[in-house]
């Protein structure tokens, strides 16, 4: 069972993209580090800018994704696992992202527990098979449209559910969820909703504290629509710590999880330039008045 390589990506991947990424707008990873979220037509039309895609959100699950820090891309032959859908590989160390496409997505939060915590199973079973990061939250992946940074494998077919039940490893233990959680739990699902809203309004909160409660008003509302609710404290102090120390490397307005509010039209260098200058000097203004607090309070 051999990989094959997809050549023409510009009919093969990008048709399997137009035609099973369902979301108007995607979060992205950009080239340069920086996390925003894009309209679909922007990232086929320069796949280039963008290193990270979405395929998942906190509620549905198009795909599984699973990263991979080593180079044995064929790994999976070993365990004579399916055939990825899609495999990205970065040229320069070889080190991977496997995605096996789902046929129809799955619901999160009103799947079944039975449906939920198969999935689970799967999922963690793969992730131990492949050698892969258990860590990963599988919503990003490597964009596969770039064919300037990754190589492509893959067999572009779509999978149920059904397809991976002989790999099941029988009577696993779960990951303990104390320590660590699958990228289907609820403290992921809770995690990934919070990240979103603080990184839309962090910039605009006057402090830490005030950036802090508004998350954890945020995250309790989200926590009491779950049958059993969670511990918030510690995934709310994480985020909110990281979004304020972040608050400038977010595009105002990109990250709003109910939708699409506002995305850069303007790609001229000309319009980047301005951009980047106005940032500058809304950074130089808060230092300012930061400094200006201490001096004088």
């Amino acid at each position: 069972m051999n990989a094959k390589i997809i050549t023409n990506i510009h009919e093969d991947v990008k048709k399997f993209y137009h035609d099973n990424i369902s979301f108007k707008t995607l979060q992205v990873q950009k080239s340069s580090g920086i996390f925003g979220k894009v309209k679909k037509e922007y990232i086929a039309k320069y796949p280039t800018r963008y290193k990270g895609i979405q395929l998942n959100s906190s509620g549905y699950t198009n795909a599984l994704c699973f990263d991979c820090d080593h180079n044995d891309v064929m790994l999976y032959e070993d365990y004579n696992l399916p055939e990825p859908t899609i495999t990205t590989i970065n040229q320069q160390n070889g080190r991977h992202h496997h995605i096996y496409y789902l046929d129809n997505p799955i619901p999160q939060l009103i799947s079944k527990e039975k449906t939920t915590n198969y999935l689970k199973d799967i999922y963690d079973s793969l992730t131990y098979r492949l050698e892969a990061d258990i860590n990963y939250t599988n919503v990003i992946t490597k964009n596969f449209l770039n064919k300037k940074d990754f190589k492509i494998k893959g067999s572009l077919n779509k999978y149920k559910l059904e397809d991976f039940k002989e790999h099941v490893i029988a009577k696993r233990k779960r990951v303990n969820t104390k320590v660590l959680e699958t990228a289907y739990s609820r403290h992921i699902a809770l995690f990934n909703e919070i990240r979103y809203f603080g990184y839309s309004i962090a910039r605009d909160c006057m402090d830490e504290i005030s950036l802090y409660s508004s998350i954890l008003d945020y995250a309790n509302r989200i926590n009491n629509s779950f049958e059993e609710p969670i511990k918030v404290k510690y995934i709310v102090k994480n985020v909110s710590s990281f979004c304020w120390l972040n608050k400038y490397n977010f595009n105002k307005n990109s990250w709003n999880w109910d939708g699409y509010v506002k995305q850069d039209s303007n790609i001229t260098s000309k319009n980047h330039k301005l951009k980047w200058e106005k940032y500058r000097i809304e950074k130089r203004k808060a230092i300012r008045e930061i400094l200006h607090r201490r001096i004088y309070f």
